[in-house]
């Protein structure tokens, strides 16, 4: 998904599913400590943690988060597989 910020600017917004319910939230920020990325989730019934991603899934699949969540393995901007500029 991708957000306007009103100056002309797009941000990708990573949809999750929210470890305690299973709801739909976002990731607010995410950061590399040794090695492995953590992130800060919240959810739309307000719950929030600051934690690894290798227990977070992509909202509505159980494909697991590594970055922003996109459609069938694709970059939303050129549509060509991630990882490849052939």
């Amino acid at each position: 998904m991708t957000a306007h910020d009103g100056h002309g600017k797009h941000s990708e917004i990573a949809l999750v599913a929210c470890p305690e319910c299973g709801n739909v939230a976002t990731i607010e920020w995410e950061s590399r400590l040794a090695g492995l990325l953590h992130v800060k989730v919240r959810c739309i019934e307000r719950h929030w943690f600051l934690m690894p991603t290798d227990s977070i899934t992509c909202f509505g699949t159980d494909r697991p988060y590594c970055g922003p969540c996109r459609d069938n393995g694709k970059d939303a901007d050129s549509g060509s597989p991630r990882g490849g500029n052939r």
